[in-house]
Protein backbone atom coordinates (compact mmCIF):
# COMPACT_ATOMS: atom_id res chain seq x y z
CA UNK A 1 0.00 0.00 0.00
CA UNK A 2 2.82 2.40 0.82
CA UNK A 3 4.48 1.64 -2.52
CA UNK A 4 1.32 2.83 -4.27
CA UNK A 5 0.53 5.63 -1.81
CA UNK A 6 3.88 7.29 -2.46
CA UNK A 7 2.88 8.10 -6.02
CA UNK A 8 -0.12 10.18 -4.94
CA UNK A 9 1.85 13.11 -3.47
CA UNK A 10 4.41 12.75 -6.27
CA UNK A 11 1.70 13.32 -8.87
CA UNK A 12 0.70 16.41 -6.88
CA UNK A 13 4.28 17.69 -6.99
CA UNK A 14 4.84 17.02 -3.26
CA UNK A 15 8.08 15.11 -3.77
CA UNK A 16 9.52 15.62 -0.28
CA UNK A 17 6.43 13.84 1.06
CA UNK A 18 6.53 11.09 -1.58
CA UNK A 19 10.16 10.01 -1.30
CA UNK A 20 10.14 8.80 2.33
CA UNK A 21 7.02 6.73 1.66
CA UNK A 22 8.74 5.03 -1.26
CA UNK A 23 12.22 4.63 0.19
CA UNK A 24 11.01 2.60 3.17
CA UNK A 25 9.59 -0.38 1.20
CA UNK A 26 12.43 -0.05 -1.33
CA UNK A 27 14.89 -1.32 1.27
CA UNK A 28 13.64 -4.87 0.64
CA UNK A 29 12.23 -5.40 4.14
CA UNK A 30 8.60 -4.53 3.26
CA UNK A 31 7.17 -8.01 3.81
CA UNK A 32 7.26 -11.66 2.74
CA UNK A 33 6.74 -10.88 -0.95
CA UNK A 34 9.42 -9.12 -3.05
CA UNK A 35 6.70 -7.43 -5.09
CA UNK A 36 6.27 -4.54 -2.66
CA UNK A 37 10.00 -3.79 -2.85
CA UNK A 38 10.32 -3.70 -6.62
CA UNK A 39 7.08 -1.75 -7.01
CA UNK A 40 8.40 0.85 -4.58
CA UNK A 41 11.73 0.96 -6.44
CA UNK A 42 9.91 1.62 -9.70
CA UNK A 43 7.66 4.26 -8.18
CA UNK A 44 10.65 5.91 -6.51
CA UNK A 45 12.32 6.00 -9.91
CA UNK A 46 9.22 7.62 -11.40
CA UNK A 47 9.20 10.20 -8.60
CA UNK A 48 12.86 11.03 -9.13
CA UNK A 49 12.30 11.32 -12.89
CA UNK A 50 9.47 13.80 -12.29
CA UNK A 51 11.89 15.74 -10.07
CA UNK A 52 14.43 15.88 -12.91
CA UNK A 53 16.92 13.51 -11.21
CA UNK A 54 17.07 11.21 -14.21
CA UNK A 55 20.30 9.29 -13.59
CA UNK A 56 19.26 8.50 -10.02
CA UNK A 57 15.84 7.49 -11.30
CA UNK A 58 17.40 5.03 -13.74
CA UNK A 59 19.38 3.39 -10.96
CA UNK A 60 16.22 2.58 -9.01
CA UNK A 61 14.23 1.50 -12.06
CA UNK A 62 17.00 -0.85 -13.18
CA UNK A 63 16.90 -2.48 -9.74
CA UNK A 64 13.14 -2.87 -10.10
CA UNK A 65 13.57 -4.47 -13.52
CA UNK A 66 16.14 -6.91 -12.17
CA UNK A 67 13.88 -8.01 -9.32
CA UNK A 68 10.62 -8.16 -11.28
CA UNK A 69 12.28 -10.23 -14.02
CA UNK A 70 12.87 -13.04 -11.51
CA UNK A 71 9.13 -13.75 -11.22
CA UNK A 72 7.10 -14.90 -14.22
CA UNK A 73 3.83 -13.82 -12.63
CA UNK A 74 5.18 -10.25 -12.25
CA UNK A 75 5.26 -9.63 -16.02
CA UNK A 76 2.92 -6.66 -15.75
CA UNK A 77 5.16 -5.08 -13.12
CA UNK A 78 8.20 -5.74 -15.29
CA UNK A 79 6.51 -4.04 -18.24
CA UNK A 80 5.74 -1.01 -16.07
CA UNK A 81 9.35 -0.79 -14.90
CA UNK A 82 10.62 -1.08 -18.48
CA UNK A 83 8.26 1.71 -19.50
CA UNK A 84 9.60 3.88 -16.70
CA UNK A 85 13.17 3.08 -17.72
CA UNK A 86 12.41 4.08 -21.31
CA UNK A 87 10.95 7.41 -20.20
CA UNK A 88 14.02 8.13 -18.06
CA UNK A 89 16.33 7.18 -20.94
CA UNK A 90 14.49 9.67 -23.16
CA UNK A 91 15.08 12.44 -20.65
CA UNK A 92 18.86 11.93 -20.85
CA UNK A 93 18.85 11.62 -24.64
CA UNK A 94 19.51 7.87 -24.78
CA UNK A 95 16.95 7.15 -27.50
CA UNK A 96 18.33 3.72 -28.47
CA UNK A 97 18.13 2.51 -24.88
CA UNK A 98 14.64 4.00 -24.62
CA UNK A 99 13.53 2.22 -27.78
CA UNK A 100 14.85 -1.12 -26.51
CA UNK A 101 13.08 -0.72 -23.15
CA UNK A 102 9.83 0.29 -24.86
CA UNK A 103 10.00 -2.72 -27.20
CA UNK A 104 10.35 -5.12 -24.27
CA UNK A 105 7.53 -3.38 -22.38
CA UNK A 106 5.28 -3.50 -25.43
CA UNK A 107 5.79 -7.24 -25.87
CA UNK A 108 4.98 -7.86 -22.20
CA UNK A 109 1.88 -5.67 -22.23
CA UNK A 110 0.62 -7.52 -25.31
CA UNK A 111 1.16 -10.82 -23.51
CA UNK A 112 -0.50 -9.72 -20.25
CA UNK A 113 -3.23 -7.32 -21.39
CA UNK A 114 -3.77 -8.45 -25.00
CA UNK A 115 -5.59 -5.60 -26.79
CA UNK A 116 -6.84 -3.89 -23.62
CA UNK A 117 -5.67 -0.27 -23.38
CA UNK A 118 -4.53 1.21 -20.07
CA UNK A 119 -2.97 4.53 -19.04
CA UNK A 120 0.44 2.83 -18.92
CA UNK A 121 0.06 1.57 -22.47
CA UNK A 122 -0.99 5.05 -23.60
CA UNK A 123 2.16 6.44 -21.95
CA UNK A 124 4.13 3.77 -23.78
CA UNK A 125 2.66 4.95 -27.09
CA UNK A 126 3.72 8.51 -26.26
CA UNK A 127 7.23 7.29 -25.45
CA UNK A 128 7.43 5.28 -28.67
CA UNK A 129 6.18 8.31 -30.59
CA UNK A 130 8.88 10.47 -29.04
CA UNK A 131 11.53 7.96 -30.11
CA UNK A 132 10.25 8.11 -33.69
CA UNK A 133 10.15 11.91 -33.64
CA UNK A 134 13.71 12.01 -32.35
CA UNK A 135 14.73 9.81 -35.29
CA UNK A 136 12.87 12.04 -37.75
CA UNK A 137 10.29 9.32 -38.51
CA UNK A 138 7.19 11.52 -38.31
CA UNK A 139 5.11 9.11 -40.41
CA UNK A 140 5.78 6.32 -37.89
CA UNK A 141 5.21 8.63 -34.91
CA UNK A 142 1.79 9.94 -35.95
CA UNK A 143 -0.38 6.80 -35.52
CA UNK A 144 1.22 6.07 -32.14
CA UNK A 145 0.53 9.56 -30.86
CA UNK A 146 -2.96 9.69 -32.37
CA UNK A 147 -3.87 6.49 -30.53
CA UNK A 148 -2.49 7.82 -27.24
CA UNK A 149 -4.33 11.12 -27.69
CA UNK A 150 -7.63 9.34 -28.40
CA UNK A 151 -7.20 7.21 -25.28
CA UNK A 152 -6.56 10.16 -22.98
CA UNK A 153 -9.35 12.26 -24.47
CA UNK A 154 -11.77 9.45 -23.65
CA UNK A 155 -10.24 8.32 -20.34
CA UNK A 156 -9.18 11.54 -18.57
CA UNK A 157 -9.26 14.53 -20.93
CA UNK A 158 -8.39 17.13 -18.27
CA UNK A 159 -5.25 15.39 -16.96
CA UNK A 160 -1.68 16.45 -17.49
CA UNK A 161 -1.12 13.11 -19.27
CA UNK A 162 -3.74 14.12 -21.81
CA UNK A 163 -1.80 17.35 -22.15
CA UNK A 164 1.48 15.57 -22.76
CA UNK A 165 -0.08 13.32 -25.41
CA UNK A 166 -1.58 16.39 -27.11
CA UNK A 167 1.80 18.13 -27.01
CA UNK A 168 3.63 15.32 -28.78
CA UNK A 169 0.80 14.87 -31.27
CA UNK A 170 0.83 18.59 -32.01
CA UNK A 171 4.56 18.45 -32.59
CA UNK A 172 4.10 15.55 -35.02
CA UNK A 173 1.33 17.35 -36.89
CA UNK A 174 3.41 20.50 -37.26
CA UNK A 175 6.39 18.53 -38.51
CA UNK A 176 4.21 16.76 -41.07
CA UNK A 177 2.86 20.11 -42.40
CA UNK A 178 -0.57 19.58 -40.84
CA UNK A 179 -0.23 22.91 -39.12
CA UNK A 180 -3.88 23.67 -38.35
CA UNK A 181 -4.31 20.37 -36.51
CA UNK A 182 -0.94 20.85 -34.87
CA UNK A 183 -1.71 24.30 -33.49
CA UNK A 184 -5.05 23.07 -32.14
CA UNK A 185 -3.37 20.17 -30.34
CA UNK A 186 -0.63 22.42 -28.97
CA UNK A 187 -3.12 24.93 -27.63
CA UNK A 188 -4.97 22.12 -25.88
CA UNK A 189 -1.66 20.86 -24.49
CA UNK A 190 -0.72 24.30 -23.20
CA UNK A 191 -4.03 24.69 -21.38
CA UNK A 192 -3.81 21.28 -19.70
CA UNK A 193 -0.12 21.36 -18.81
CA UNK A 194 -0.35 24.88 -17.39
CA UNK A 195 -2.59 23.43 -14.66
CA UNK A 196 -0.17 20.65 -13.77
CA UNK A 197 1.26 20.64 -10.22
CA UNK A 198 4.54 19.20 -11.57
CA UNK A 199 7.16 21.92 -11.82
CA UNK A 200 8.88 20.06 -14.66
CA UNK A 201 5.78 20.51 -16.83
CA UNK A 202 6.60 24.21 -17.12
CA UNK A 203 9.16 23.17 -19.72
CA UNK A 204 6.47 21.35 -21.69
CA UNK A 205 4.23 24.42 -21.54
CA UNK A 206 7.08 26.50 -22.97
CA UNK A 207 7.57 23.91 -25.71
CA UNK A 208 3.88 24.08 -26.64
CA UNK A 209 4.06 27.88 -26.83
CA UNK A 210 7.17 27.89 -29.04
CA UNK A 211 5.45 25.75 -31.67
Amino acid sequence: SRAHLGLAPAYLGRFDEAEPLLRRPSDGRAGPSPRAAHMAMRNLGATLRMRGRHEEALGWVEKAIEQAARHHNHRGDLAQSLLEAGLAHLEVGATEAAQAAFARADALYRDVHKDYMTPARADLLVGQGRVQLAAGNVVAALPLLQQADRFWRDFDPESRWAGEAALRLGEAYVRSDRRVEGIAALRRAETLLARSPLASDAGLVALARRR
